[in-house]
């Protein structure tokens, strides 16, 4: 119970992000969530809440959606989920932290000086984007940055843009669960910390979905992106100091 107010209050901050700006939730939470949890339990849990917060944006979103394009990633990424969960099961605890950090604050430095790379063959882009992000999202539940990061290179709108991930995320995430079970990773406690950020995550993200029609979407973005590199880093140099341990 002691831990319930603060676990409780990134997941409303998390998901007031996620549906604001369409991405950030794993990457704002999970890093967060592993100072009161475990990395096995953070990672279910994540993909649990993230899923219903996706679900939500994408049916807002749904007549963005362009499903066709995004196939080849969808098929990729659950391709890269299981050997994501056997990391999660074999790989050191403090190494999945500083992989974490490190992947939060290139990401977020990508975005934020909107890196572009010209791809010559869009179709083994396509296959390697998702592959990389079903291995994310199966070991640190963070399949979002190789798809956002390929989504803003191919300058999509912001509308499209949130539909796309948003749906991509949620079948990845559906097959992501299953293999969790399969592994031995969807514990009960993972189970009663996502029920319990059920009220927080809806809290967030109507307000997300408010603020979203609102707000400046850059000047909200590039915030985010700042908060999101130095938690990158934080996280990225405590992961490192506990190797040795």
């Amino acid at each position: 119970m002691d831990e319930l107010l603060p676990i409780s209050l990134i997941i409303l901050i998390a998901s007031l992000i996620q549906s604001t700006a369409g991405f950030g939730f794993a990457l704002l939470a999970v890093p967060l969530l592993t100072l009161f949890m475990p990395m096995t339990d953070v990672v279910p849990v994540i993909v649990m809440l993230s899923t219903v917060t996706n679900v939500f944006v994408a049916w807002e979103q749904r007549k963005s959606l362009k499903i066709r394009e995004i196939l080849p990633l969808l098929i990729a990424g659950t391709a890269g989920i299981p050997l994501g969960v056997w990391g999660l099961k074999n790989f050191d605890q403090e190494l999945l932290k500083t992989l974490v950090g490190f992947i939060i604050f290139s990401t977020s430095a990508a975005l934020f000086f909107d890196w572009k790379i010209s791809f010559r063959r869009k179709g083994l882009s396509l296959i390697t984007a998702g592959l990389l992000s079903g291995v994310l999202g199966g070991s640190l539940s963070m399949s979002g940055p190789p798809i956002i990061l390929f989504l803003t290179n191919e300058s999509y709108d912001k509308n499209s843009f949130r539909a796309n991930l948003t749906f991509y995320g949620i079948i990845t995430n559906i097959f992501a669960l299953a293999a969790f079970a399969m592994g031995g990773i969807l514990t009960s406690a993972a189970g009663q910390t996502a029920l319990m950020g059920c009220l927080p995550l809806f809290i967030g993200t109507a307000g997300g979905i408010g603020l979203s029609r609102k707000l400046g979407e850059v000047s909200f973005k590039r915030g985010i992106l700042v908060l999101l590199a130095l938690m990158g880093v934080i996280t990225a140099v405590k992961g490192i100091g506990g190797l040795g341990r």
